[in-house]
């Protein structure tokens, strides 16, 4: 890039308003910022507050800019519309100071893109104020489903590239997708992850570290992560292992495990593990994801609004057989009878039928589980998603790609 003070890299800002994550969307995005410094790009990473999401950042040596947005405008999302009209007027007075204080900021770091993957009120106060006023091309990268009415149409004119996970998110886009000239600005960047490394015995390790009962290891393991919020689902995949018949539940390790984001629910989920029948297992934040996933037979993604999770492909490259809800870009993965089961959103019946079926016949399992793995190791690839990440970002920086430049 060509700077008043002579030649400079590329400045790019990556943003996520979920400051106090560090999950799934959040590894993604501190993934995409790190290929970006790889590649020699000036990279910062933004949120409007410190917290998990920046330390995540931080703890992989990239530089991070909080932009100290009042905490009261972080998480109202599509509750706005729910609130008095007096409530309504003076959040969005407030927002649009925050536009124009934002503006400014960026615009005096001199980033050349903006590459955002927020979802709340932030992404669009971001948006606005970048594309509107600080004159900053800016990509919008669609990570779920979880997006409130009318922010994905005005995302979706402001935006120079929208970018979707996987092909399954492209209605996120909004009611404006059809449209040619917004169409045009789609690009598809899906989720993709390195071959993972096994582990020697995970189920010996895991009796030991959660003190399991005596012959846990030979029992079917499944396995569910997720925060302890309702839209994760993990009281429904609870209900349903409780719904399984009695030989099968007795033969069943449960595994739950994730951030307890939503206190109440969390309390919920905890009485309830209290009272179950079934050999439950629940944790909070689960550090060695690898290891639980390496143990499971079957992962359950009960969740209702999902974009292309990480901890489903990375139960798939390990072989354990997918049940889910066919949410966001889950169906690309799970083929229902090929790689995995889908039910319907909500269905503690369906859940449970589907899973007594594999509970029952481990060698239903060990073909889906083969067919699961073969999928992702082959279209799930870190070096298909870097380089298609790569093309974007020159796109938009006006560079061509160094492969194309190579050839």
């Amino acid at each position: 890039m060509t700077h008043r003070n002579g030649p400079r890299p590329p400045r790019v800002l990556f943003f996520d308003d979920r400051y106090y994550a560090a999950q799934g969307a959040q590894k993604l995005l501190v993934q995409l910022a790190g290929f970006a410094q790889e590649a020699g790009v000036d990279v910062t990473v933004g949120a409007p507050r410190t917290g998990p999401f920046l330390d995540l950042a931080r703890s992989k040596g990239l530089a991070t800019v909080e932009f100290g947005l009042p905490e009261a405008l972080d998480r109202w999302g599509g509750s706005l519309l729910s609130r008095s009209p007096r409530e309504i007027t003076s959040t969005v007075r407030a927002l649009s100071r925050q536009n124009v204080a934002l503006a400014r900021s960026i615009r005096a770091r001199e980033y050349d893109l903006v590459w955002s993957a927020a979802m709340r009120a932030t992404l669009s106060l971001v948006g606005t104020a970048v594309g509107g006023r600080a004159r900053t091309p800016v990509v919008w990268q669609i990570m779920g489903s979880g997006y409130f009415t009318g922010f994905s149409e005005v995302a979706s004119l402001v935006a120079t590239r929208i970018v979707v996970i996987a092909h399954g998110l492209v209605p996120t886009v909004g009611k404006l997708r059809d449209l040619p000239w917004i169409r045009r600005k789609v690009r598809v960047v899906q989720t993709g992850l390195a071959a993972p490394a096994e582990i020697d015995d995970p189920r010996a390790r895991l009796c030991s570290e959660l003190n399991l009962p005596p012959g846990s290891a030979e029992k079917v393991w499944i396995v569910s992560l997720g925060a302890h919020i309702e839209e994760k689902g993990l009281l429904d995949v609870l209900r349903a292992v409780e719904s399984l018949p009695p030989p099968q539940r007795d033969n069943v390790i449960l595994l739950l495990g994730g951030p307890p984001h939503d206190a109440e629910y969390a309390r919920d989920l905890q009485h309830a593990v209290a009272d179950s029948p079934a050999t439950v297992e629940l944790r909070g934040w689960v550090a060695d994801t690898g290891a639980w996933l390496w143990a499971a037979d079957i992962f359950v993604l009960a969740s209702r609004r999902e974009g292309m999770p990480l901890t489903l492909v990375e139960a798939m490259q390990r072989q354990a057989v997918p049940v889910a809800y066919p949410v966001g870009g889950v169906p690309e993965l799970v083929i229902p009878g090929e790689t995995g089961l889908l039910v319907d959103v909500g269905s503690i019946g369906g859940l449970s039928g589907a899973l007594a079926r594999l509970v029952e016949d481990a060698a239903t399992r060990q073909r889906m589980g083969l067919r699961a793995r073969a999928l992702v190791m082959r279209h799930n690839t870190l070096d298909g998603m870097r380089q298609k990440f790569l093309d974007v970002l020159w796109e938009c920086l006006g560079i061509k790609s160094r492969s194309r430049r190579a050839a």
